[in-house]
């Protein structure tokens, strides 16, 4: 089942974030590059009612919070995509954040203007590596930094 701002699964729900959850979750105790991403997400000139500039919660069937999806902007002139995301540690090693990737992708790809969906991961972040190689994404770049992935229709 899924609509504009929400995918059900068997095991979780990922929905969209209002702009007033977005900031109240920025000044929250949560991890330093989620409060940026949010913070980034709030500011952004296309606005976080928009689906390619917002935060989506994940959670089990019993609402318990797992972690979050992002989109970073609108699609490019070549109809790239970025996405991001974070699970918390006690849910860490439970497949959610794949699952998540996977259905959030599909969602994605069936929009006209999206071509691929591209995820920007540090060299040191091995579990978002494994989490996008299982999601059939491929590396096709690198800086000192980070490694590019992507995935394309």
């Amino acid at each position: 089942m899924e609509s504009k701002s929400c995918i059900v699964t068997d095991r979780l729900t990922i929905t969209q974030l209002s702009q007033d959850e977005m900031i109240e979750l920025s000044t929250g105790n949560i991890d330093e590059a989620v409060r940026n991403t949010l913070a980034y997400l709030t500011n952004h000139r296309e606005g976080s009612e928009n689906k390619w500039t917002a935060a989506y919660s994940i959670r089990l069937t019993d609402k318990t919070l797992t972690g979050f999806f992002f989109f970073k902007g609108n699609p490019d002139k070549k109809g790239r995509i970025e996405a991001g995301y974070f699970t918390f540690e006690p849910f860490r090693n439970n497949g959610y954040m794949t699952e998540t990737l996977s259905n959030m992708t599909k969602w994605a790809l069936r929009h006209t203007e999206v071509k691929s969906v591209v995820l920007e991961i540090s060299h040191q972040n091995i579990a978002s590596q494994q989490v996008a190689a299982k999601n059939d994404f491929r590396p096709y770049k690198a800086t000192t930094e980070s490694i590019f992935w992507r995935k394309a229709k």
